[in-house]
């Protein structure tokens, strides 16, 4: 499988949402588990952005959240999974270009999703 990398190490706000994980608990056992994994692999991150946090408001669930450059985030994740096969990992990500997109992963195969954005109709009650 060969891996389109839509992160090419610019600064991006990154969110993980781990399917099994339901509480701020379960995001901190996660978190140290990508640290680790980070740290075996030889590539680091700061680990003080890399934190669990709530996502935007459009996406109202805990993460592990990360600000950053993060190259190879698609290929270490699924790299990553690898190690959690029955877990599903599904990654938000908005660049510095305001570009957001979405992930999921399991298993070491992915598949990468656009945002949709919902625009409210016309509310005519709203004009001043």
């Amino acid at each position: 499988m060969v891996i389109q990398q839509a992160n090419m190490g610019y600064i991006m706000d990154i969110w993980i949402k781990v399917k099994s994980a339901k509480t701020e608990e379960d995001y901190k056992v996660w978190t140290d588990r990508l640290i680790a994994y980070k740290f075996q692999s030889g590539t680091t991150f700061d680990e003080s952005d890399l934190d669990t946090n709530e996502l935007p408001d459009s996406l109202d669930e805990q993460s592990i959240f990360y600000i950053g450059k993060w190259t190879y985030l698609t290929e270490d994740i699924c790299d990553f999974s690898k190690k959690y096969p029955e877990e599903v990992f599904k990654i938000y990500a908005k660049g510095e270009d305001t570009e957001e997109w979405c992930e999921f992963i399991s298993n070491g195969k992915y598949y990468v999703e656009g945002i949709k954005k919902i625009y409210p109709e016309f509310d005519q009650s709203k004009l001043e």
